[in-house]
């Protein structure tokens, strides 16, 4: 699988380049070179990706509508006895923006409804309703809020989840407020984020009711943040981060007492090598000091690497690299070292067909439970543009992961799709 994804890589890489440069795959040289600084393939504007939208005063309604037809070999993500099955997928969205010429508000309302030719236990849908809008007092300042609600199914091959013989539901709510001020070089910015999760009991496979009692969770997470411009492209910044996590039910029965509060001290830097090439570096400490005596005290070094470079006017390849400390219901572990490399690449083969690649891997230590996941995953999409409106889909993705506990499994799916947009 590795030697196929490459020689496609390598197969579309050679495909833009000519001997006299850099061939536009039918889009004249002037135009593809027309890249602002920090823009990548994607985000540059495309005639066959512009939404016009329905106008409603002062604001744009953007309605679509996404139908997909995939082959899922594990639809259970079961390291033995895999069961192949056909899912159809329908995903229609609204989303209202304001057009206003100072500050702004935003609402994205989604669902998501999966049905199965074989295995109806497996049917699951989805809805998220995210709110968000912001001031701008002062053209040196600005205040951000949003809210988000979830309703969602927990998707097979979950690290926490426990193995129904149905998906247990969850509920996710999630407020946040920010505020940024700038004066001169120096830029502050400073957070306060509130979550709540909530995971309904499941139905085990002989009948019985698994607990998910103790997974529910609040939290509350605050940040600060200073950086300086050091120069045109350069800014350095430092980062203090306080989390507090409460599992109101996870004491219940004996069971392990994960409350904790965290605290982080981060510094970095963001940088740009050139309009195309860019990136942000970090390192940092980081500790969970959990309630529980014997659970005691949690650290560790957390660190990140992002390199985003537009090596082609055609081609954006953006790699990132990180290592964090992370809270986990998992068995007897209450937190978890992750460290993780990933790699995407965006091609703008032909005037409306635009190919996605990327790839993944993560290796999650679980501390004191003596478990280790290695998880990889990789994704080729396709995305076809008949005009504005309608757009032709495919996509294939690999997941694997091994685990020292036996959670081992590997799946594969292959779609195709069709999204009416607006």
């Amino acid at each position: 699988m590795r030697r196929c994804l490459a020689a496609a890589m390598a197969a579309t890489i050679a495909a833009s380049w000519s001997p006299g440069g850099v061939r536009t795959a039918g889009v004249s040289p002037a135009g593809a070179q027309r890249l602002a600084p920090g823009e990548t393939v994607r985000d540059r504007p495309h005639p066959w990706r512009e939404r016009h939208g329905i106008r409603l005063s002062g604001f744009t309604l953007h309605p679509s509508l996404t139908a997909t037809t995939t082959v899922d070999d594990n639809i259970r993500a079961r390291g033995t006895g895999g069961e192949t099955d056909v899912v159809m997928e329908v995903r229609p969205a609204l989303a209202l923006r304001s057009r206003w010429p100072r500050h702004g508000v935003r609402a994205r309302l989604a669902a998501q409804a999966r049905r199965h030719a074989a295995n109806p236990d497996q049917d699951r849908w989805r809805a998220r309703l995210r709110l968000a809008g912001h001031l701008d007092p002062t053209p040196a300042s600005r205040l951000d809020a949003s809210a988000r609600a979830v309703r969602r199914r927990e998707p097979p091959g979950d690290p926490d989840s426990r193995a129904g013989a149905t998906p247990a539901r969850i509920t996710e709510l999630t407020a946040s407020l920010s505020g940024d001020v700038r004066v001169n070089a120096l830029r502050l910015r400073t957070g306060l984020t509130l979550g709540r999760k909530d995971v309904a009991d499941a139905r085990a496979a002989g009948g019985s009711v698994i607990d998910n009692d103790d997974r529910d969770r609040r939290s509350a997470r605050g940040h600060a943040r200073i950086g300086w411009d050091i120069a045109p492209g350069l800014t350095s910044y430092s980062k203090v981060i306080v989390a507090r996590t409460v599992f109101p039910n996870d004491g219940a029965a004996g069971g392990l007492d994960r409350d904790a509060t965290g605290m982080a001290v981060i510094g970095g830097t963001d940088f740009a090598l050139t309009d195309r090439t860019f990136g942000t570096a970090f390192s940092g400490v980081r500790r969970q000091r959990f309630d529980a005596p014997g659970l005691g005290g949690k650290q560790g070094v957390v660190s990140g690497l992002s390199l985003t470079s537009t090596i082609t006017p055609l081609i954006t390849v953006k790699l990132q690299g990180d290592r964090t400390l992370e809270l986990t219901t998992a068995g007897g572990a209450a937190a978890l070292r992750a460290t993780a490399a990933r790699v995407s690449y965006d091609h703008e083969l032909l005037r409306r067909l635009m190919v996605r690649a990327n790839a993944s891997h993560t290796q999650a230590d679980y501390i004191g439970l003596g478990r280790r996941d290695h998880i990889t995953g990789a994704r080729l999409a396709l995305t076809y543009g008949l005009n504005s409106r309608v757009h032709l889909k495919a996509h294939y993705r690999h997941d694997r992961r091994t685990s020292t506990n036996g959670a081992t499994f590997a799946r594969n799916r292959v779609g195709v799709g069709v999204e009416l947009r607006y």
